[in-house]
């Protein structure tokens, strides 16, 4: 019973959230307003985290992106403002592979808010048995 409430809930949140996406996009320009900024993040987190189709696309493909990059300690091209939604998507979605890399990317990271997101991001696999 409250399972279908839930999928009731995500239906209509998500039916919601979708006209904020596509005003909103998933990329950062250098031109953005700092309140489409804000927007943008807030949108972008309620939408990956209900399963918004293109959003859990966008976000695994950005991880992807700075996973194949060739040091991904130095070169990170994650937007800053979405990190915490793209790791956490990604590592939502992704195996151990995924937790791994960013396990690594815990590990050398020298800056503590970046440890910090990896460390959040970690604990949103649904791989439970990798977190112990």
């Amino acid at each position: 019973m409250l399972y279908r409430r839930i999928s009731y809930f995500q239906g209509y949140f998500l039916n919601l959230i979708n006209r904020l996406y596509e005003e909103t996009g998933f990329i950062d320009k250098h031109t953005d307003e700092q309140l489409l900024i804000y927007k943008r993040v807030e949108v972008l987190r309620w939408a990956c985290a209900l399963g918004h189709e293109d959003c859990v696309k966008n976000a695994v493909l950005q991880f992807q992106h700075w996973r194949s990059s060739p040091n991904p300690d130095k070169n990170n091209p994650v937007s800053p403002n979405l990190k915490s939604t793209i790791y956490c998507t990604a590592l939502r979605e992704g195996g151990q592979a995924e937790w791994d890399f960013a396990w690594e990317r815990y590990l050398n990271a020298n800056v503590g808010s970046e440890k910090a997101l990896i460390l959040q991001a970690l604990g949103c696999t649904r791989e439970t048995w990798i977190l112990s």
